[in-house]
């Protein structure tokens, strides 16, 4: 039947033959104007990532923005299931693997950089990949998170990050009906992924000035008083060793997702419909069944069959036996 014919997941309503009441008498009359489908969906896992160095495994942890994340640094999140429908909700949980545990987090972590950072500090962008271009195309218009959760700017930081997209259409999406399983990604990719861009600091997460200062706090250990006669820096005590460059690490991403379609069975609607969409409604009597919508467009406005007349048995005789 027809799981063959859509290669559609599929939705069966049964008129209750035990019921107190003889349904069928009720609802072959009614005309159904629309028929409206929403679902709410929790920690989808069936996703793919990639970034600037390629595919990445997500059945372990990986390096989200690579070995040295620095701006413009990325991650891609693909989902042929996002993208072949209307979403109208979106939601990413980041659970990470290496943050400070120390109740200063970022703060105290990059302490011996003296760029200011904090746990709020850290912030990436986010587009979507559809009709074989990221939107919105200008980076200024892109919706901005922070990276990290924590108690404050300088408090501990908690191991998960949720980052709720509310603006929704800023992205552009446009569902890809004909997408059947989600494409590797490459230049010529029309659609299926999502992009979370490392925007903030520009500094990145100190690769850049780890060894300078490394150094620098080095020689002032062994010669008390240089830095003070070569910058006017450290008088009063050495500097503090930097840290080693932070790269973040993810144990997994989930998403959160709702989606809503309406099909409209009354003709004069019907331009209202997305024809390109393969939504489809079938109705199953005993004699078998009938597609009385698809394409955007309605066959009949009557979700059972109506049947004119009582029951007949009618009986086929190649010859009449004397």
């Amino acid at each position: 039947f027809p799981v063959t014919i859509t290669g559609c997941p599929l939705l069966k309503t049964i008129l209750n033959p035990d019921g107190d009441t003889y349904m069928y008498t009720f609802s072959r009359i009614l005309d159904v104007q629309t028929v409206q489908i929403e679902v709410n969906v929790s920690g989808l896992r069936s996703l793919s990532f990639y970034n600037q160095t390629g595919l990445l495994d997500g059945s372990m942890p990986f390096q989200p923005f690579g070995p040295t994340p620095a701006k413009n640094a990325y991650l891609m999140v693909g989902s042929a299931e996002l993208f072949t429908k209307r979403l109208t909700g979106l939601s990413f949980h980041l659970n990470w693997n290496n943050l400070p545990e120390s109740a200063g987090g970022f703060s105290e972590y990059f302490e011996g950089y003296n760029l200011g950072l904090d746990n709020d500090s850290f912030e990436v962008r986010l587009s979507a990949l559809s009709n074989r271009s990221f939107n919105p195309a200008d980076v200024g218009a892109q919706p901005s998170y922070r990276l990290f959760e924590s108690d404050g700017p300088s408090g501990k930081l908690h191991n998960g990050t949720r980052v709720s997209v509310d603006e929704l259409p800023v992205l552009q999406l446009e569902p890809d009906y004909r997408m059947n399983q989600l494409p590797e990604y490459t230049n010529d990719t029309r659609s299926g992924y999502f992009r979370l861009m490392l925007d903030k600091p520009f500094a990145g997460l100190g690769h850049a000035d780890y060894y300078r200062l490394f150094s620098l706090a080095m020689i002032s250990h062994k010669q008390p008083g240089f830095l003070s006669r070569l910058f006017g820096i450290g008088k009063n005590k050495p500097p503090v060793l930097p840290r080693e460059p932070f790269v973040p690490v993810l144990n997994n991403v989930r998403v959160d997702y709702s989606a809503k379609t309406i099909l409209n069975l009354t003709p004069s609607k019907s331009g209202e419909d997305d024809q390109r969409a393969n939504e489809k409604i079938y109705t199953l009597h005993p004699f078998g069944y009938q597609e009385i919508f698809s394409q955007g467009s309605s066959a009949t406005g009557f979700l059972f069959p109506d049947f004119e007349h009582d029951a007949y048995l009618f009986l086929g005789l190649n010859e009449i036996m004397p």
